[in-house]
C-alpha cells in the first residue's frame, strides 16, 4: 500500500479543518482540529491502494480507549460497528479506515473525524447517546412537519464556490420562498464547523436565515456560544420543547 503526499491531500481540505502537517517515523500525516478526550488532536493517515485512497487512524483511537481503561465489550463493539456503518467506515484489527472519494474529500474526512469523536468519547454509552439523539430528533421533526411543505437539501454545499464540499449545511431549504438553513450542533467540534461555514458563506456573499439547534448536554464555552450566535440568526437548545419554533423558522408559519 503506497502513501499519498499529506501536504497535497491537505490542500484539498478546509483550512479550518487542518491544524498542521506532522511526521512520525518518517511518515507524514494530517493533524485535524478534532480532539480525543485526553486533549490530543485526531490525526489522519492517508493511504493509497491502486486508484483507491483512504484515511485511517492507524489504531490511535482504540489505543487511547485502552489507555483510559475502557473495555471494548461485545455491546460496545456493536455500538462501534453501528457508528462505523452510519459513516461508511471499516473497522478491522483495531484500525478505523474510510474510503475517500475524489469529489468528496472534505466531506468524507469530516465524516471520518466525526465518527472517531463519537467512538473515542463512547457516545454509545447512556449519557452520550442522549447527545447523539439530537440529529435524529431534528431529522424526524423535519421529515414529519416540514417536508410536506418544503423539501430540504441535506448536507448542502455550493457547487460553484465550494467544489470540494468542505462547508456543508445540514439542511438547506431553497424553495419555495427564500433560502433557509438549519444546523444541528451535538459537539464542540460541530460548533466550530458551523462558525466556519457561516464565515465562508459571508465571504462568498451567500446570505440566508440560519437556525442552530444545540444539544443541551454539550458544554460550550462562552466563546463558542458567541461564535454560534454570530453565525446564526437564531439558536435553540434542543429539539424537545422547540418543535413549533423550528417548524415556524423554516415555513414562516405554523404547520397545518
Amino acid at each position: 500500500m503506497s502513501r499519498v503526499n499529506a501536504a497535497e491531500f491537505a490542500s484539498r481540505l478546509c483550512s479550518d479543518f487542518v491544524r498542521r502537517i506532522a511526521e512520525r517515523e518518517n511518515r507524514a500525516f494530517i493533524v485535524t482540529q478534532f480532539k480525543y478526550p485526553d486533549g490530543d488532536f485526531v490525526s489522519l493517515y492517508i493511504e493509497q491502494n491502486g486508484d483507491a485512497v483512504s484515511v485511517s487512524d492507524l489504531g490511535d483511537t482504540m489505543f487511547k480507549c485502552r489507555m483510559r481503561g475502557v473495555e471494548i465489550t461485545d455491546v460496545r463493539r456493536k455500538w462501534i460497528e453501528t457508528i462505523c456503518g452510519m459513516y461508511g467506515i471499516c473497522f478491522e484489527d483495531s484500525i478505523f479506515r474510510k474510503p475517500i472519494a475524489s469529489d468528496r474529500t472534505g466531506v468524507d474526512c469530516l465524516a471520518f473525524c466525526e465518527a472517531i469523536s463519537k467512538i473515542s468519547t463512547l457516545e454509545y454509552d447512556a449519557e452520550s447517546r442522549q447527545k447523539a439523539m439530537l440529529p435524529a430528533q431534528l431529522e424526524s421533526l423535519i421529515h414529519l412537519q416540514v417536508e410536506p411543505y418544503r423539501i430540504p437539501e441535506r448536507n448542502w454545499t455550493h457547487s460553484t464556490f465550494d467544489p470540494k464540499a468542505s462547508f456543508p449545511v445540514d439542511y438547506r431549504f431553497n424553495s419555495p420562498g427564500n433560502p433557509t438553513q438549519i444546523f444541528h450542533v451535538a459537539s464542540r467540534e460541530k460548533s466550530t464547523l458551523v462558525a466556519a461555514v457561516s464565515n465562508f458563506q459571508r465571504v462568498q456573499g451567500i446570505f440566508a436565515p440560519t437556525l442552530s439547534v444545540i444539544s443541551p448536554e454539550i458544554e460550550l464555552g462562552v466563546h463558542q456560544i458567541d461564535r454560534l450566535q454570530r453565525a446564526s440568526t437564531e439558536i435553540k437548545f434542543g429539539v424537545i420543547g422547540n418543535e413549533q419554533r423550528i417548524v415556524e423558522f423554516v415555513l414562516g408559519r405554523k404547520a397545518a
